[in-house]
This record gives structure tokens, C-alpha cells and sequence, in this order.
């Protein structure tokens, strides 16, 4: 999957373009439910495809809203993992 880098962000040079919640959770699989705390396994899920180059820096990605239902999980459960993802 291309991800097109002609979105341009205004504080931060140039961005990837915005990750939609579909192709993300198809991106996070289903491996990440195993282990431990949900909020937890996404984040760290989430960091692994940053980690990895599956998903380019920078890229925007859904909101909490937008991506609990393609997860099939809670909007807390995403809000939590993100804020551990800001946290560290």
C-alpha cells in the first residue's frame, strides 16, 4: 500500500496522508486481541506497524471515534491506547 506525501501540514513539513479506520485495523490483524489488556495490546500493536514501516511517519491516523468500530472494540479501549501512545 502507497501512501501519497503530498499532504502538506502547516507546522510540521509534509505529512502522509490520513490512514482510513478500515485499511488500519485491516493492517493490525487480529493478533493483537491475545495478550493482556486490550488498550495495551493496540498501543503496542499500533507502534509495532509505526516500528515496522508499515505505516509511514507521521501518517495521520483515525480518530478514537472512528476507529473503535472497525476494531470491534470500545471507544475507550482506543482512547486509552492512544494516550499511552502520546504518553511515551
Amino acid at each position: 500500500m502507497a501512501l501519497d506525501f503530498s499532504v502538506q501540514c502547516r507546522n510540521h513539513g509534509f505529512m502522509a496522508a490520513p490512514i482510513a479506520p478500515a485499511v488500519l485495523a485491516e493492517l493490525l490483524g487480529s493478533g493483537w486481541r491475545r495478550h493482556r489488556e486490550t488498550a495495551d495490546a493496540l498501543a503496542d500493536a499500533l507502534r509495532a506497524l509505526a516500528v515496522d514501516g508499515r505505516v509511514a511517519a507521521r501518517t495521520r491516523i483515525p480518530s478514537e471515534r472512528a476507529l473503535a468500530p472497525s476494531l470491534g472494540v470500545g471507544r475507550g479501549t482506543v482512547t486509552r491506547a492512544y494516550d499511552r501512545l502520546r504518553d511515551e
